[in-house]
């Protein structure tokens, strides 16, 4: 799993995707920076058997998410 990566962002339709020089992930991001270094949430999808990704421009951004998903009816 990935927690921490720099690349640039980019978008094909709906989707976004947090590419590097080695490999790209799609990620869910709701911000508007374009490159630098993202924080990643890696979260899994059970339906699916994959991995979702949710990109954040701070850590603290990332660390408030992980807060939010242990209210109970939220995450």
């Amino acid at each position: 799993m990935f927690h921490l990566m720099h690349g640039y962002l980019s978008r094909h339709g709906e989707r976004v995707y947090l590419d590097n020089a080695l490999f790209g992930l799609e990620v869910i991001y709701k911000g508007i920076q374009t490159e630098g270094t993202f924080f990643l949430f890696p979260q899994r999808d059970q339906t699916n058997q994959t991995f979702k990704y949710f990109a954040f421009d701070t850590i603290e951004q990332k660390s408030r998410f992980e807060q939010l998903l242990k209210i109970q009816g939220v995450g």
